[in-house]
């Protein structure tokens, strides 16, 4: 008895359960949405050229750059200036030092996260 039932449903039952196993990961996980960025250090100012609409800050903000040549940048916004093509975060640098003699460089900044199983759904309309 129990071997013609793992005969007849034993491979639904197997697919059922990977199904579900691959459902609830895909809820758990999320994924950071990154925006890059170019810095640029002008003087005592370091300026955060991203693109228009990415993300939103206002003055007084924190902003972190990652994956930069130097590392981690974290910076307090001053000013947002918007251009033609980007906006434009302007910040005072504290330490000067911290650039390594670099003028400009590229890195990401983290916007948001997004549930797999949504950003599956959206690939699969």
């Amino acid at each position: 008895m129990i071997k013609n039932f793992i005969f007849k449903y034993g491979f639904y039952t197997v697919l059922f359960l990977v199904l579900a196993g691959l459902y609830f990961i895909a809820e758990r996980i999320e994924i950071r949405n990154k925006t890059a960025v170019n810095v640029v250090a002008v003087g005592s100012q370091i300026r955060i050229y991203a693109p228009i609409g990415s993300f939103s800050s206002s003055v007084g903000d924190s902003l972190t750059v990652e994956q930069t040549a130097i590392g981690v940048l974290r910076l307090k916004i001053d000013e947002i200036k918007d251009e033609p093509m980007a906006t434009v975060y302007v910040s005072e640098c504290c330490n000067p030092v911290i650039l390594q003699g670099n003028t400009f460089f590229s890195g990401y900044v983290f916007t948001n996260k997004v549930n797999l199983k949504n950003l599956i759904i959206d690939k699969i309309r």
